[in-house]
This record gives structure tokens, C-alpha cells and sequence, in this order.
């Protein structure tokens, strides 16, 4: 453990001292990652908690976020945030919860929001069909970041759908897609 001087000397010391900083810079990320972690659970409870009242139509998206403005202190953006994040993820899992085992599901089209604002992760994903039940659905199934836009198609056994698995354009195998944030699997 590296500890914090006491003094001013010792500080300036630290300062002086070019083979601490390695140290002091990993210990900082250490941190930084744990209370990142911690601050990201408390606020998945509380998002929990609201979630119930919001999907019975109890409350409403807006009176969501003002609740969670009021819990958290935090600016609006902060609070919108969360919000799209936390729910992209929840309707994600309900998606693939229903659909789960259902022969006429034929894969799961990846679909961001083609703007500006959109990440190189959700570029490199869009237009890709996920078959269900694979490793590689759950690694891809927004959000792939914080404030994620993108979803899932549910893809039905037509006809048309059999011939957009037929194209290797849009199979993840033939596609090199750009790696999520690190530590973005481990938070999913």
C-alpha cells in the first residue's frame, strides 16, 4: 500500500522522486477503478428499485430520471446517462429472456443509431446478426458502452431474413470489430 504524506516535505519529495510516479499512477487506477465499481453498483440498486414503478407505467420516464436527480445530487446528463444505459441493458436481457429456445428466432441484428454520436463499438457491430444462444450474442448484446443507443432486432424465420444469414458481409466471423471498453464485459 502506498500511503500519503503527512507533510509538506514529503509530498514534495513524492513529487521530486520520478520512480514513485509509476507507482503512485498505478495505485491511482486501482482506486479510481474501485470506487468507479462501487458508485456503479449503488447506482444500479437504486435503479432497481425505481425500475418496477416505471415498467407498470407508475411513473414515467421523466419523473425516473427526476427521482434519480433528487437520490444522486447529479446533473441531468449524469442522470441520463445512467438512465439509457441501465435501461438498453434491461431491455436487452428481457429481449433475449423472451426469446430464448424459440426455433423461429433465426439470429439478432445489430442496430445503432447512425449519427454523430455513435461509438466506433456500435459502428463496427451494425448490421451484424448474432445467432442466439452463442457466446458472441452476449458479448455484443447492448449497451457495449456507457450511454448506448443501439439494440437488437429479433430476426424471425422468413424469407428474407434466410437470405440475410446467407451474407457473409454480415456474419461476425468475417468482421473484425473493435474490442468494448476494457473492463466493459466484467460490468455487464
Amino acid at each position: 500500500p502506498i500511503g500519503i504524506p503527512k507533510s509538506l516535505p514529503g509530498l514534495e519529495k513524492i513529487f521530486r522522486d520520478r520512480r514513485y510516479w509509476p507507482v503512485v499512477m498505478k495505485r491511482s487506477k486501482k482506486i479510481t477503478d474501485r470506487i468507479r465499481k462501487m458508485y456503479l453498483r449503488k447506482l444500479q440498486v437504486r435503479f432497481n428499485k425505481i425500475l418496477p414503478d416505471l415498467q407498470s407505467g407508475a411513473m414515467t420516464p421523466i419523473e425516473a430520471k427526476k427521482k434519480l436527480e433528487d437520490a444522486w445530487d447529479a446533473s441531468e446528463s449524469r442522470i441520463e446517462l445512467i438512465f439509457r444505459t441501465e435501461t438498453t441493458t434491461y431491455f436487452s436481457k428481457t429481449q433475449l429472456a423472451f426469446f430464448k429456445g424459440d426455433p423461429d428466432i433465426l439470429g439478432y441484428l445489430f442496430d445503432s443509431v447512425r449519427d454523430t454520436s455513435r461509438t466506433k463499438w456500435c459502428k463496427d457491430r451494425h448490421g451484424l446478426i448474432y445467432r442466439p444462444d452463442t457466446k458472441e450474442l452476449t458479448k455484443n448484446s447492448p449497451p457495449c458502452h456507457y450511454n448506448c443507443r443501439s439494440h437488437l432486432i429479433a430476426l424471425a424465420d422468413t424469407p428474407h431474413n434466410r437470405e440475410m444469414l446467407k451474407d457473409p458481409a454480415r456474419d461476425p466471423k468475417n468482421r473484425h470489430v473493435e474490442p468494448l471498453p476494457e473492463g466493459w464485459l466484467s460490468s455487464k
